[in-house]
Formats: C-alpha cells, sequence, structure tokens
C-alpha cells in the first residue's frame, strides 16, 4: 500500500473507529450495572435456554465452507429463505473478520450466478466506489479495492471478491461496484472530483458547471476538516460549522439543475450532490460533537441505497456489504433505541418492506482484528446469548432463518425478546432479533484477515 493510502484509509475511517469506541464505552456502563434489566441469556434462565438451544438445533442449516466456489448446493436453503427479495444486507458483527468476507464473497457468487443479483454494493464512498469500472475500465483488481474500499476491508480475502468482479465485466452478466457511504474512502480527493463532474454534466453551462465543482470541492474539504475535528482541533470544527449553512443553501440551488438526467455519470452526479447534504450534517455532528453520529451517517446511506436503486439502477436485484449495525432493521442497541436512532436498515425497512432481506454474520469462537488491526479473541458467552445457542452445532458455518411471529410453544421466544448477541467478539449489545435480522450465519471458528502490503 501506498504511503498516500495509507494516509487516506487512517484519515477518511475515523468515524467506523468512533463505533468502536462507543460500544467499548458501553461495554463499560454494562459492567458496572448499565443496560437492560432481564435480557434473555441472564443467569436463571436455564429451561429457556434450553428450549432455545433446541429450537435452533432443530432449525439450523449446516454451510459446509466459507470458500468452495465449484458447488453452491450448501447455500440453496439461504436462497430459498431470501426468496423474491430484491435488496439482500450481507452483515458482518465486525470489519475484522476475514472468515466473513471469505463467507460474503462465496455468497455474492452464487447469488450473483444464480439468482440474478448483478450489483454489490459496500459500506464505502459512493462517489469513489460507482465511478471506478467506468473510469478505469482496463484497471486491476488490485487498484480497483484500494480507489473503493476503506482500509479495513483492504485485505486478501475482499481482494478475491475485487478479482471476481473484474472477471465478470467480461462477460454476458457483469457485477456492478456501487458505494453508498456519504463519507471519503479510497481514492476521492480535488482532482478527481473535478475531472468527475467536468465530464459528468456537458448539459449544464460552463458557470453553471463551475458553481457544482466549487461546491462539490468545498463539502470534500469539509469532509477532511471533519477528520481534524474528531481529533479535537477546534479550528476545524468551527469551519465545518460556519461552512454548513451556505454550503447546504448552494446544493439546494444546484441539485434541480441535475434532477431528470438520463445518462449514468449524470445521475450519479445527482445523487452524489444529494449525498453530500448528508455528508454536511454528518460532520456537523462531530463539530457540535452529538454523543452518537450513527444516526446523521445512516440516514444518509440509506437515502444512497434507495437513490441508486430507484435512479441508477432501477431494474437490478442489489447486495449490500456492511456492519450488522447498519444493516439491522429494528434498533440494534439499547442505547439507540432510548435516543430512537434510527440505522440505515430502518430506514430501508421502511422503505422497501417484503424486498428487503437482511443476514447478520456472528462469531462463535476464534479471533478478529479491531479497526487499528489489532488482534483480539472471541471472549466467552453468557447462557442464553445468541452465540451460546449454537454451541452444540458442529457446522463450519450454521444458517438460521428468524420468524418475523412468535410461533407459541415452539421455542422461539427468545427470537422476539431482547437477547444478548456479540460485536467485535467480545462486545454485548442486545435486540429484538427476529426484528433485526430476517436470518443470522454463525461462523465457528473466526479468522482475522490477512491485510494487503504491497499496494
Amino acid at each position: 500500500m501506498t504511503a498516500r493510502s495509507k494516509m487516506e484509509n487512517t484519515s477518511v475511517f475515523v468515524y467506523s473507529w468512533q463505533l468502536v469506541l462507543y460500544v467499548l464505552a458501553m461495554l463499560a456502563i454494562q459492567a458496572c450495572g448499565g443496560g437492560s434489566s432481564s435480557p434473555a441469556g441472564a443467569p436463571g434462565s436455564q429451561s429457556a435456554s434450553s428450549s432455545a438451544e433446541l429450537w435452533v438445533q432443530a432449525n439450523a442449516v449446516a454451510i459446509e465452507s466459507l470458500t468452495l466456489d465449484s458447488n453452491f448446493s450448501d447455500l440453496v436453503p439461504i436462497a430459498n429463505a431470501i426468496g423474491r427479495a430484491r435488496v439482500v444486507q450481507l452483515g458482518e458483527s465486525s470489519h475484522g473478520s476475514g472468515s466473513m468476507s471469505q463467507l460474503k464473497t462465496r455468497l455474492i457468487k452464487y447469488l450473483h450466478q444464480q439468482h440474478g443479483f448483478n450489483v454489490i454494493a459496500f459500506e464505502s464512498s459512493l462517489f469513489a466506489c460507482s465511478r471506478g469500472l467506468e473510469q478505469q475500465p482496463q484497471t486491476t483488481a488490485d487498484f480497483l479495492i484500494v480507489s473503493c474500499v476503506f482500509g479495513v476491508w483492504q485485505t486478501e480475502e475482499v481482494l478475491e471478491l475485487f478479482r471476481y468482479i473484474l472477471q465478470t465485466q467480461k462477460s454476458s452478466q457483469p457485477l456492478r461496484l456501487v458505494g453508498f457511504d456519504v463519507q471519503i474512502s479510497g481514492n476521492e480527493n480535488q482532482a478527481s472530483i473535478e475531472s468527475f463532474f467536468q465530464q459528468a454534466l456537458p448539459m449544464l453551462t460552463a458557470e453553471q458547471r463551475q458553481q457544482v465543482i466549487s461546491v462539490a470541492l468545498a463539502v470534500h474539504q469539509v469532509n477532511l476538516y471533519g477528520t481534524a475535528c474528531f481529533k479535537n482541533n477546534q479550528i476545524a470544527c468551527e469551519k465545518i460549522k460556519q461552512s454548513h449553512p451556505q454550503l447546504q443553501l448552494q446544493l439546494q440551488q444546484l441539485i434541480p439543475l441535475l434532477d431528470g438526467q438520463t445518462s449514468i455519470v449524470a445521475q450519479l452526479a445527482y445523487l452524489q450532490l444529494q449525498s453530500y447534504r448528508q455528508a454536511l450534517d454528518l460532520q456537523l455532528a462531530e463539530a457540535n460533537k452529538v454523543e452518537s453520529k450513527i444516526g446523521a451517517r445512516d440516514v444518509g446511506m440509506a437515502a444512497n441505497v434507495s437513490g441508486l436503486l430507484q435512479t441508477l439502477l432501477p431494474t437490478e436485484k442489489m447486495l449490500i456489504w456492511a456492519h450488522n449495525v447498519h444493516i439491522s432493521e429494528d434498533y440494534p442497541w439499547q442505547k439507540l433505541r432510548d435516543n430512537q436512532e434510527k440505522v440505515m436498515g430502518m430506514h430501508l425497512h421502511q422503505q422497501w418492506r417484503d424486498e428487503l432481506y437482511s443476514i447478520g454474520l456472528f462469531m462463535l469462537s476464534g479471533s478478529q482484528a479491531d479497526n487499528d488491526r489489532s488482534i483480539t479473541t472471541v471472549t466467552a458467552h453468557r447462557a442464553g446469548s445468541l452465540e451460546s445457542l449454537f454451541m452444540p452445532l458442529k457446522y463450519p458455518v450454521s444458517f438460521l432463518a428468524l420468524p418475523k411471529q412468535n410461533q407459541s410453544g415452539s421455542g422461539d421466544d427468545w427470537l422476539h425478546q431482547a437477547t444478548v448477541y456479540k460485536e467485535w467478539g467480545r462486545i454485548e449489545q442486545q435486540a429484538v432479533l427476529s426484528q433485526t435480522f430476517d436470518a443470522v450465519l454463525m461462523i465457528a471458528n473466526n479468522q482475522p484477515p490477512r491485510y494487503l502490503t504491497a499496494l
């Protein structure tokens, strides 16, 4: 990886590192007596736990391999559960899981080849990822991955997916790569922004085009201020506050100029200008030191996903790659529920309903990497937690579809009340799982990623 790439990956991913710091803080609060008074999995719930264990054993399906792509027969139950959904969200309880990236890559190949999912959307920049193949059709997988995704996914496991994406471009069924984050990632700088808008907007006058470019560059600078503001640079925080009102007004005036355009690049430019509005709100939340900024980011990510589906890809089926928190269809943390702070999956569920299918990925044992690439071991699971219920199974990976309605007397009561589960292999949270995910995949022995070092 080049020095510039390392610098960009350090600066642009501070928000996701905030997520880690936040959940660590929540873990400390819970250890001091915070959190729900009686979640499933609390001591004293052994009989309920036994009933839940039996239900999991009766309903979980074995997935035989993380990587085998010559035979997908074990994945058929997942496709059957997905049914006619147009949008499938593939989560991960940690960004530092090589095993989850392998499994998701295998699933993406299967769903692309046999079920017509022709779009993969990453939790990375709308601008950097969505324009990559159009701008560089002869690119390499190594360059494409660095130019698109955050550093946490610049791994050997994810590179396999990017190799596959490029291979499909020569086929009759290319897999389209897009991003949906409002944050900066990959190869996103002033030169690339100016070049893109110059090419994308020939229908505007030279003056109008320059106005769009000026605002886009100004928003990019505000995003850079956000990195400094996160590190408590008060000058940067004040610049965000000062810039916000005028830039929002300018975007409000410029966006209608691009509405109704039919070319792919013009439609992407239109979506990008809309995304800038949410990016500015996210940075303002940072400048004002709002306790949690997940909601500000996630409303923008949801708008980008829906914008891509409605404007740029109106006939396509989409796969989404993101953290479990973002794909949740109900509040994934009690803190978010208390603040009524919605995540991306909640917004998408409200709009797409049965066309959306969300799969959370979890780890039973092994180790994982934090966003700073430090390795931690998966900790022991408390009785009655989501992970503990899979302990008796000996599958490499277990797939479990979650019924939305409580089946009285079946042993699935635990799914319809607050249940403990883990993020990052060690941080306990709780959620009503049947409302949060449509299914879960549990990896028996998780391994951290193999990070790319020679790019």
